[in-house]
């Protein structure tokens, strides 16, 4: 309608282009990003269920690194950084899973597990009393007897002991 003819129009529309360049998508990377990170928490499950800790390990953070933190995500790089003998990250990872999930009992048993393995007994002690008065559970019971024996608390260990005893 404005008097040009179809090659005239084709010919400024590619010289439109040619100067502007290409129009960016506004979110495409981003949601690439997403859905990347989607795709690598899906294949870290998948890895972790076939005990592939390595593989798992750096699905987990690139998941972690694409998409907003969720406690079972965490949760699972925990596991699997205790899997790899790197405590340390495995208990920052479950510390950031309770932050985000503060009464989940599954993280906070599998966090005093870590704290056990990494010869952190008090703190380990800590967490398993908690859970003894949330979310009773006779394997802190035994956690709680080991603690305290490492620590020289006899006493309390052969209690906890006793109580491990009368469930059994």
């Amino acid at each position: 309608g404005n008097g040009w003819t179809l090659p005239q129009a084709s010919a400024m529309m590619l010289a439109f282009i040619a100067f502007a360049g290409p129009v960016p998508v506004l979110g495409q990377s981003a949601y690439a990003d997403a859905m990347d990170g989607q795709a690598s928490c899906l294949a870290g499950d998948k890895a972790m269920a076939a005990s592939q800790w390595e593989a798992a390990n750096d699905l987990y953070v690139r998941c972690i690194r694409s998409n907003p933190p969720q406690y079972g995500t965490l949760s699972n790089l925990g596991t699997v950084q205790s899997h790899l003998g790197q405590m340390e990250k495995a208990i920052e990872s479950y510390e950031e899973a309770l932050a985000l999930a503060p009464d989940n009992p599954k993280v906070e048993f599998n966090l005093a597990v870590t704290l056990v393995k990494a010869g952190n007994y008090n703190a380990a002690i800590d967490h398993l009393s908690k859970l003894r008065e949330s979310a009773p559970d006779i394997r802190a019971e035994e956690l709680l007897a080991f603690s305290y024996f490492h620590l020289g608390r006899y006493s309390l260990a052969a209690r906890a002991g006793e109580r491990v005893e009368a469930v059994q």
